[in-house]
């Protein structure tokens, strides 16, 4: 009898090495002349911005799961989050001028990409706590690479 795969989230070093996978472009067996633009055009787009270090790909993902370990955080971010952290961050560094993503880039976005994506229990939301708060206290809390 087989093993039956693994089911639920990744592991943390899982997640950091899919992370690049993820990102790149999964197109048809023949895609349009128009797919085919949008496809060069990102490539030129992601090839400015392409330096994470290994240590900020961690950074990102230490965040992500601080939020699932957060009090009061019912639902935390799932590693499809980080994903998009990381691409919000790329894309900032990119509108900023810089060849390299920084971690304020990465706390910049942070609140608008993980905040939305939380669910707190009722007792917290009760006591006033928001998720733009929590995300903040998170940011905060979670040690920065140098």
């Amino acid at each position: 009898m087989r093993p039956r795969p693994r089911r639920g989230r990744p592991r943390t070093d899982q997640r950091r090495r899919g992370a690049p996978r993820a990102r790149r472009g999964r197109t048809g067996s023949s895609p349009s002349s128009a797919q085919a633009a949008i496809a060069v055009e990102n490539a030129l787009l992601h090839e400015r911005v392409q330096r994470v270090s290994d240590e900020l790909r961690r950074y990102v993902v230490d965040l992500a799961r601080a939020t699932r370990l957060a009090p009061g955080v019912q639902l935390g971010a799932s590693p499809r989050a980080s994903l998009a952290l990381m691409a919000a961050a790329q894309a900032l560094a990119l509108v900023d001028g810089q060849a390299f993503v920084s971690p304020e880039h990465v706390q910049e976005m942070a609140g608008p990409v993980l905040a939305h994506r939380l669910a707190i229990d009722p007792q917290a939301r009760f006591a006033g706590r928001t998720t733009d708060a929590i995300v903040e206290e998170i940011v905060k809390s979670v040690s920065v690479p140098a």
